[in-house]
Protein backbone atom coordinates (compact mmCIF):
# COMPACT_ATOMS: atom_id res chain seq x y z
CA UNK A 1 0.00 0.00 0.00
CA UNK A 2 2.69 2.40 0.96
CA UNK A 3 4.65 1.50 -2.18
CA UNK A 4 1.67 2.33 -4.40
CA UNK A 5 1.17 5.69 -2.71
CA UNK A 6 4.85 6.55 -3.23
CA UNK A 7 4.66 5.70 -6.93
CA UNK A 8 1.60 7.87 -7.41
CA UNK A 9 3.27 10.79 -5.63
CA UNK A 10 6.31 10.60 -7.87
CA UNK A 11 4.09 10.50 -10.95
CA UNK A 12 2.17 13.58 -9.80
CA UNK A 13 5.44 15.44 -9.17
CA UNK A 14 6.77 14.63 -12.65
CA UNK A 15 3.57 15.75 -14.34
CA UNK A 16 3.55 18.94 -12.32
CA UNK A 17 7.11 19.80 -13.44
CA UNK A 18 6.35 19.04 -17.07
CA UNK A 19 3.40 21.41 -17.18
CA UNK A 20 4.72 24.20 -14.99
CA UNK A 21 8.37 24.72 -16.30
CA UNK A 22 8.94 27.30 -19.09
CA UNK A 23 10.82 25.84 -22.10
CA UNK A 24 14.11 27.54 -23.18
CA UNK A 25 14.11 28.65 -26.85
CA UNK A 26 17.33 27.83 -28.71
CA UNK A 27 18.06 30.26 -31.60
CA UNK A 28 19.83 28.62 -34.51
CA UNK A 29 21.92 31.02 -36.59
CA UNK A 30 22.27 30.73 -40.36
CA UNK A 31 24.52 31.68 -43.28
CA UNK A 32 23.80 33.79 -46.35
CA UNK A 33 25.86 33.30 -49.51
CA UNK A 34 25.64 33.64 -53.26
CA UNK A 35 27.35 34.71 -56.46
CA UNK A 36 27.70 38.02 -58.31
CA UNK A 37 28.05 37.73 -62.09
CA UNK A 38 28.04 39.90 -65.21
CA UNK A 39 24.49 39.88 -66.56
CA UNK A 40 25.64 39.89 -70.19
CA UNK A 41 28.43 37.31 -70.06
CA UNK A 42 27.61 35.31 -66.88
CA UNK A 43 31.27 35.68 -65.90
CA UNK A 44 31.96 35.95 -62.15
CA UNK A 45 32.64 39.48 -60.87
CA UNK A 46 35.69 39.56 -58.61
CA UNK A 47 35.86 42.12 -55.77
CA UNK A 48 32.23 43.13 -56.15
CA UNK A 49 31.05 44.74 -52.91
CA UNK A 50 28.15 43.12 -51.07
CA UNK A 51 26.57 45.09 -48.20
CA UNK A 52 24.18 43.75 -45.59
CA UNK A 53 21.80 46.03 -43.71
CA UNK A 54 20.81 46.75 -40.96
CA UNK A 55 24.10 45.20 -39.76
CA UNK A 56 26.07 47.70 -41.86
CA UNK A 57 28.38 44.81 -42.70
CA UNK A 58 30.07 44.24 -46.03
CA UNK A 59 32.32 41.81 -47.86
CA UNK A 60 33.86 41.38 -51.31
CA UNK A 61 33.41 38.53 -53.75
CA UNK A 62 36.26 36.07 -54.29
CA UNK A 63 37.83 34.91 -57.55
CA UNK A 64 34.71 32.86 -58.28
CA UNK A 65 32.37 35.78 -57.64
CA UNK A 66 31.17 34.22 -54.37
CA UNK A 67 30.34 36.04 -51.13
CA UNK A 68 29.26 34.77 -47.70
CA UNK A 69 27.90 36.12 -44.42
CA UNK A 70 28.01 33.67 -41.51
CA UNK A 71 26.21 33.25 -38.17
CA UNK A 72 23.31 35.58 -38.96
CA UNK A 73 20.41 35.92 -36.56
CA UNK A 74 16.99 35.07 -38.03
CA UNK A 75 15.77 38.37 -39.43
CA UNK A 76 14.86 40.21 -42.62
CA UNK A 77 17.88 41.87 -44.22
CA UNK A 78 18.51 44.18 -47.16
CA UNK A 79 21.42 42.97 -49.26
CA UNK A 80 23.07 45.10 -51.95
CA UNK A 81 25.65 44.19 -54.62
CA UNK A 82 27.70 46.77 -56.54
CA UNK A 83 30.88 47.15 -58.58
CA UNK A 84 32.52 50.01 -60.45
CA UNK A 85 31.33 50.09 -64.09
CA UNK A 86 28.13 48.25 -63.03
CA UNK A 87 24.73 49.20 -61.72
CA UNK A 88 23.74 48.46 -58.12
CA UNK A 89 21.09 45.85 -57.22
CA UNK A 90 19.32 45.47 -53.85
CA UNK A 91 17.32 42.47 -52.65
CA UNK A 92 15.52 41.33 -49.50
CA UNK A 93 16.80 38.29 -47.63
CA UNK A 94 14.60 36.49 -45.04
CA UNK A 95 16.95 34.45 -42.88
CA UNK A 96 15.32 31.45 -41.14
CA UNK A 97 16.69 29.49 -38.19
CA UNK A 98 19.42 27.06 -39.10
CA UNK A 99 18.89 27.39 -42.83
CA UNK A 100 21.58 28.57 -45.26
CA UNK A 101 20.12 30.85 -47.91
CA UNK A 102 21.57 31.65 -51.32
CA UNK A 103 20.90 34.94 -53.13
CA UNK A 104 22.60 35.61 -56.45
CA UNK A 105 23.10 38.86 -58.38
CA UNK A 106 23.51 39.56 -62.09
CA UNK A 107 24.82 43.11 -62.54
CA UNK A 108 24.44 45.12 -65.72
CA UNK A 109 27.37 47.16 -67.01
CA UNK A 110 26.66 50.92 -67.17
CA UNK A 111 28.29 53.96 -68.81
CA UNK A 112 31.21 55.47 -66.85
CA UNK A 113 32.64 58.89 -67.83
CA UNK A 114 36.42 59.25 -68.13
CA UNK A 115 38.53 62.34 -68.88
CA UNK A 116 42.03 62.63 -70.30
CA UNK A 117 42.93 65.62 -68.11
CA UNK A 118 42.19 66.70 -64.54
CA UNK A 119 43.20 70.29 -65.28
CA UNK A 120 44.10 72.54 -68.21
CA UNK A 121 47.03 74.87 -67.56
CA UNK A 122 47.02 77.73 -70.09
CA UNK A 123 50.13 79.25 -68.50
CA UNK A 124 51.06 82.69 -69.79
CA UNK A 125 50.67 82.32 -73.52
CA UNK A 126 48.20 79.57 -74.47
CA UNK A 127 44.62 80.40 -75.40
CA UNK A 128 43.43 77.02 -76.73
CA UNK A 129 43.76 73.58 -75.13
CA UNK A 130 41.70 70.40 -75.29
CA UNK A 131 40.79 67.22 -73.46
CA UNK A 132 38.85 64.09 -74.35
CA UNK A 133 35.77 62.63 -72.74
CA UNK A 134 35.14 58.92 -73.16
CA UNK A 135 32.95 56.12 -71.85
CA UNK A 136 34.83 53.39 -69.97
CA UNK A 137 31.63 51.47 -69.33
CA UNK A 138 28.85 50.07 -71.50
CA UNK A 139 25.88 51.84 -73.03
CA UNK A 140 25.09 55.34 -74.19
CA UNK A 141 26.04 58.36 -72.13
CA UNK A 142 25.03 61.98 -72.67
CA UNK A 143 27.04 64.91 -71.36
CA UNK A 144 26.71 68.65 -70.90
CA UNK A 145 29.72 70.91 -70.14
CA UNK A 146 29.35 74.31 -68.47
CA UNK A 147 32.05 76.90 -67.72
CA UNK A 148 31.90 79.14 -64.66
CA UNK A 149 33.19 82.17 -66.63
CA UNK A 150 31.86 83.65 -69.85
CA UNK A 151 35.41 84.12 -71.22
CA UNK A 152 35.80 80.33 -71.37
CA UNK A 153 34.37 78.83 -74.59
CA UNK A 154 33.69 75.10 -75.03
CA UNK A 155 33.24 73.19 -78.29
CA UNK A 156 31.27 71.02 -78.30
CA UNK A 157 29.46 71.78 -75.06
CA UNK A 158 27.20 68.69 -75.22
CA UNK A 159 27.05 65.31 -76.89
CA UNK A 160 26.45 61.57 -76.67
CA UNK A 161 29.01 58.76 -76.66
CA UNK A 162 29.01 54.98 -76.42
CA UNK A 163 32.39 53.40 -77.17
CA UNK A 164 34.05 56.40 -78.84
CA UNK A 165 35.70 59.57 -77.45
CA UNK A 166 34.86 63.23 -78.02
CA UNK A 167 37.54 65.91 -78.13
CA UNK A 168 36.51 69.06 -76.26
CA UNK A 169 38.29 72.27 -77.30
CA UNK A 170 38.56 74.92 -74.57
CA UNK A 171 39.35 78.49 -75.66
CA UNK A 172 40.24 81.44 -73.44
CA UNK A 173 39.43 85.03 -74.38
CA UNK A 174 41.99 87.16 -72.51
CA UNK A 175 40.41 90.46 -73.52
CA UNK A 176 40.11 92.59 -70.41
CA UNK A 177 41.52 89.90 -68.10
CA UNK A 178 44.13 90.88 -65.54
CA UNK A 179 47.60 89.31 -65.50
CA UNK A 180 46.96 87.76 -62.09
CA UNK A 181 46.41 84.05 -61.59
CA UNK A 182 42.99 82.69 -62.54
CA UNK A 183 41.76 79.38 -61.13
CA UNK A 184 38.39 78.49 -62.64
CA UNK A 185 36.46 75.29 -63.38
CA UNK A 186 34.34 73.70 -66.04
CA UNK A 187 31.61 71.34 -64.85
CA UNK A 188 30.86 68.14 -66.78
CA UNK A 189 27.42 66.61 -66.21
CA UNK A 190 27.21 63.00 -67.44
CA UNK A 191 23.74 61.54 -67.85
CA UNK A 192 22.89 57.84 -68.13
CA UNK A 193 19.63 55.92 -67.90
CA UNK A 194 19.97 55.48 -64.16
CA UNK A 195 21.96 58.40 -62.77
CA UNK A 196 23.53 61.82 -63.21
CA UNK A 197 27.24 62.26 -62.40
CA UNK A 198 29.06 65.59 -62.01
CA UNK A 199 32.80 66.08 -62.52
CA UNK A 200 35.00 69.16 -62.80
CA UNK A 201 38.19 70.07 -64.64
CA UNK A 202 40.31 72.95 -63.34
CA UNK A 203 41.15 75.84 -65.68
CA UNK A 204 44.44 77.54 -64.74
CA UNK A 205 45.71 80.77 -66.30
CA UNK A 206 48.68 83.16 -65.92
CA UNK A 207 50.75 80.90 -63.70
CA UNK A 208 53.14 77.98 -63.73
CA UNK A 209 52.73 74.54 -62.12
CA UNK A 210 55.53 72.50 -60.54
CA UNK A 211 55.87 68.72 -60.24
CA UNK A 212 53.79 68.71 -57.04
CA UNK A 213 50.91 70.60 -58.70
CA UNK A 214 51.67 73.83 -56.82
CA UNK A 215 50.57 76.76 -58.99
CA UNK A 216 52.62 79.96 -58.87
CA UNK A 217 51.97 83.50 -59.99
CA UNK A 218 54.41 85.02 -62.48
CA UNK A 219 55.55 88.48 -63.52
CA UNK A 220 57.12 89.90 -66.67
CA UNK A 221 59.99 92.28 -65.92
CA UNK A 222 61.67 93.70 -68.99
CA UNK A 223 62.47 90.81 -71.34
CA UNK A 224 62.31 88.21 -68.56
CA UNK A 225 59.43 86.30 -66.99
CA UNK A 226 59.97 85.35 -63.33
CA UNK A 227 58.06 83.44 -60.71
CA UNK A 228 56.42 85.98 -58.42
CA UNK A 229 56.64 83.49 -55.53
CA UNK A 230 59.38 81.32 -54.05
CA UNK A 231 59.22 77.74 -55.29
CA UNK A 232 58.05 75.14 -52.76
CA UNK A 233 58.42 71.84 -54.57
CA UNK A 234 59.59 68.68 -52.82
CA UNK A 235 59.19 66.80 -49.56
CA UNK A 236 59.77 68.52 -46.22
CA UNK A 237 62.70 67.38 -44.08
CA UNK A 238 63.66 68.71 -40.68
CA UNK A 239 67.38 68.20 -41.21
CA UNK A 240 69.36 69.74 -44.06
CA UNK A 241 71.51 66.62 -44.14
CA UNK A 242 68.46 64.82 -45.56
CA UNK A 243 68.90 66.74 -48.81
CA UNK A 244 70.95 64.19 -50.71
CA UNK A 245 71.27 62.97 -54.29
CA UNK A 246 68.62 60.27 -53.94
CA UNK A 247 66.26 61.13 -56.82
CA UNK A 248 63.77 62.80 -54.45
CA UNK A 249 63.42 66.59 -54.32
CA UNK A 250 63.76 67.72 -50.69
CA UNK A 251 63.26 71.07 -49.00
CA UNK A 252 63.31 72.60 -45.54
CA UNK A 253 60.37 74.61 -44.20
CA UNK A 254 61.03 77.41 -41.73
CA UNK A 255 60.51 76.12 -38.20
CA UNK A 256 59.89 72.70 -39.77
CA UNK A 257 56.35 73.98 -40.41
CA UNK A 258 54.83 73.03 -43.78
CA UNK A 259 52.52 76.04 -43.55
CA UNK A 260 55.53 78.33 -43.98
CA UNK A 261 56.52 76.54 -47.18
CA UNK A 262 53.00 77.04 -48.52
CA UNK A 263 53.31 80.80 -47.95
CA UNK A 264 57.01 81.50 -48.45
CA UNK A 265 58.46 78.55 -50.34
CA UNK A 266 61.07 76.02 -49.35
CA UNK A 267 64.72 76.42 -48.42
CA UNK A 268 67.23 74.42 -50.46
CA UNK A 269 70.88 73.55 -50.43
CA UNK A 270 72.57 74.68 -53.63
CA UNK A 271 73.19 71.14 -54.89
CA UNK A 272 69.60 70.09 -54.19
CA UNK A 273 68.27 73.13 -56.05
CA UNK A 274 70.49 72.31 -59.03
CA UNK A 275 69.49 68.61 -58.82
CA UNK A 276 73.21 67.88 -58.61
CA UNK A 277 74.12 69.48 -61.92
CA UNK A 278 77.37 71.50 -62.21
CA UNK A 279 77.43 75.32 -61.91
CA UNK A 280 75.95 77.18 -64.87
CA UNK A 281 77.78 80.41 -65.75
CA UNK A 282 76.17 80.99 -69.14
CA UNK A 283 74.50 84.29 -69.88
CA UNK A 284 71.17 82.43 -69.89
CA UNK A 285 71.22 79.33 -67.71
CA UNK A 286 70.14 76.01 -69.20
CA UNK A 287 69.87 74.20 -65.86
CA UNK A 288 66.29 73.31 -64.97
CA UNK A 289 67.08 72.00 -61.47
CA UNK A 290 63.93 71.98 -59.32
CA UNK A 291 62.07 74.34 -61.67
CA UNK A 292 59.01 73.33 -63.73
CA UNK A 293 59.36 72.27 -67.34
CA UNK A 294 60.14 75.30 -69.53
CA UNK A 295 61.76 77.17 -66.64
CA UNK A 296 65.26 77.20 -65.16
CA UNK A 297 67.49 78.32 -62.28
CA UNK A 298 68.63 81.89 -63.07
CA UNK A 299 72.34 82.48 -63.58
CA UNK A 300 74.41 85.31 -62.11
CA UNK A 301 74.03 87.12 -65.44
CA UNK A 302 70.23 86.78 -65.48
CA UNK A 303 69.94 88.19 -61.97
CA UNK A 304 72.28 90.98 -63.02
CA UNK A 305 70.07 91.70 -66.04
CA UNK A 306 67.06 92.02 -63.72
CA UNK A 307 68.90 94.29 -61.28
CA UNK A 308 70.17 96.58 -64.06
CA UNK A 309 66.69 96.80 -65.62
CA UNK A 310 65.36 98.04 -62.26
CA UNK A 311 67.95 100.80 -62.01
CA UNK A 312 71.00 99.05 -60.63
CA UNK A 313 72.22 97.58 -57.36
CA UNK A 314 71.46 100.60 -55.17
CA UNK A 315 67.70 100.79 -55.90
CA UNK A 316 66.63 97.45 -57.40
CA UNK A 317 66.14 95.83 -53.99
CA UNK A 318 63.42 98.30 -53.04
CA UNK A 319 61.57 97.61 -56.30
CA UNK A 320 61.73 93.86 -55.63
CA UNK A 321 60.72 93.92 -51.96
CA UNK A 322 57.10 93.47 -50.90
CA UNK A 323 55.63 96.40 -48.97
CA UNK A 324 53.49 94.28 -46.65
CA UNK A 325 53.08 90.58 -46.12
CA UNK A 326 49.59 89.07 -46.51
CA UNK A 327 50.13 87.03 -43.35
CA UNK A 328 51.34 87.91 -39.89
CA UNK A 329 54.50 85.87 -40.32
CA UNK A 330 57.85 86.96 -41.70
CA UNK A 331 57.00 90.63 -42.12
CA UNK A 332 59.83 92.89 -43.26
CA UNK A 333 61.26 94.65 -40.24
CA UNK A 334 60.90 98.42 -40.12
CA UNK A 335 61.99 100.59 -41.87
CA UNK A 336 61.91 98.23 -44.92
CA UNK A 337 63.89 100.92 -46.71
CA UNK A 338 62.81 101.80 -50.24
CA UNK A 339 60.25 99.00 -50.55
CA UNK A 340 57.78 99.68 -53.37
CA UNK A 341 57.33 96.23 -54.99
CA UNK A 342 57.23 98.20 -58.23
CA UNK A 343 58.41 95.16 -60.19
CA UNK A 344 55.65 92.88 -58.82
CA UNK A 345 58.32 90.44 -57.64
CA UNK A 346 56.84 90.20 -54.10
CA UNK A 347 60.10 89.44 -52.27
CA UNK A 348 59.44 88.76 -48.59
CA UNK A 349 62.08 88.26 -45.94
CA UNK A 350 61.84 84.57 -46.69
CA UNK A 351 64.59 83.68 -44.17
CA UNK A 352 67.47 81.33 -44.72
CA UNK A 353 69.49 78.69 -42.91
CA UNK A 354 73.18 78.31 -42.08
CA UNK A 355 74.42 75.18 -40.32
CA UNK A 356 70.78 74.20 -39.62
CA UNK A 357 69.95 77.48 -37.82
CA UNK A 358 67.03 79.66 -38.99
CA UNK A 359 67.76 83.34 -39.56
CA UNK A 360 64.97 85.80 -40.20
CA UNK A 361 64.02 88.37 -37.58
CA UNK A 362 67.63 88.80 -36.45
CA UNK A 363 68.85 89.66 -39.93
CA UNK A 364 65.67 90.38 -41.94
CA UNK A 365 66.98 89.54 -45.36
CA UNK A 366 65.81 87.62 -48.37
CA UNK A 367 68.40 85.36 -49.99
CA UNK A 368 68.02 83.74 -53.43
CA UNK A 369 70.36 81.25 -55.07
CA UNK A 370 71.85 81.65 -58.54
CA UNK A 371 72.98 78.75 -60.73
CA UNK A 372 76.50 80.21 -60.97
CA UNK A 373 79.75 79.73 -59.08
CA UNK A 374 82.54 82.16 -58.32
CA UNK A 375 85.07 80.49 -60.63
CA UNK A 376 87.50 80.07 -57.76
CA UNK A 377 89.58 76.94 -58.44
CA UNK A 378 89.64 74.46 -55.57
CA UNK A 379 87.18 76.37 -53.38
CA UNK A 380 83.44 76.01 -52.85
CA UNK A 381 81.85 79.30 -53.79
CA UNK A 382 78.32 80.03 -55.05
CA UNK A 383 76.59 83.32 -55.87
CA UNK A 384 73.34 84.43 -54.27
CA UNK A 385 71.20 87.60 -54.24
CA UNK A 386 70.62 89.46 -50.98
CA UNK A 387 67.85 91.94 -50.15
CA UNK A 388 67.76 93.64 -46.74
CA UNK A 389 65.25 95.48 -44.56
CA UNK A 390 67.52 98.52 -43.99
CA UNK A 391 68.51 99.46 -47.56
CA UNK A 392 67.24 99.42 -51.14
CA UNK A 393 70.07 97.33 -52.51
CA UNK A 394 69.98 94.08 -54.48
CA UNK A 395 73.44 92.64 -53.96
CA UNK A 396 75.01 89.74 -55.83
CA UNK A 397 77.23 88.13 -53.20
CA UNK A 398 78.99 84.83 -52.75
CA UNK A 399 78.79 82.28 -49.98
CA UNK A 400 82.01 82.48 -47.92
CA UNK A 401 84.61 80.17 -49.39
CA UNK A 402 85.75 78.80 -46.03
CA UNK A 403 82.30 77.45 -45.06
CA UNK A 404 80.85 74.04 -45.80
CA UNK A 405 77.94 73.40 -48.14
CA UNK A 406 75.19 73.90 -45.59
CA UNK A 407 73.56 77.18 -46.64
CA UNK A 408 69.85 76.90 -47.46
CA UNK A 409 68.28 79.75 -49.45
CA UNK A 410 65.08 80.49 -51.35
CA UNK A 411 64.73 79.87 -55.10
CA UNK A 412 63.02 81.82 -57.89
CA UNK A 413 62.75 80.29 -61.37
CA UNK A 414 62.83 82.22 -64.64
CA UNK A 415 61.09 81.23 -67.88
CA UNK A 416 63.13 79.85 -70.75
CA UNK A 417 63.46 82.46 -73.52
Amino acid sequence: MNSRILQNSILVLICSCLFSCTPVEILLHADLSGYVIDAATSNPLVDAKVKLNPLIDSTNTDINGKYMFQNLSPEIYEIEASKYYYGTISKTASILQGRTQEINFALNAVPVPDFSRKYLDFGLDSTTLSFTISNKGVGEMSYVIVANQDWITLHPSMGKITDESDRIVVTIDKTGLSDSIHKEIIKIISITKDEVVQNTIDILLNGIMDQDLNYYSTVRIGTQVWMAENISTGSNFSNLNNQTDNGITEKYCYGNNKGYCNSFGGLYLWDEMMQYNPPDNRIISETRGICPTGWHIPSYNEWNTLINYLGGTSVAGGKLKAITNPTEFLQWRSPNTGATDEAGFHAYNGNFMIHGINYNNTDDIAAFWTASDCSTPGKWCRYFVKLSYNNSEAQLLKVPEDYNKDYAYSVRCVKNP
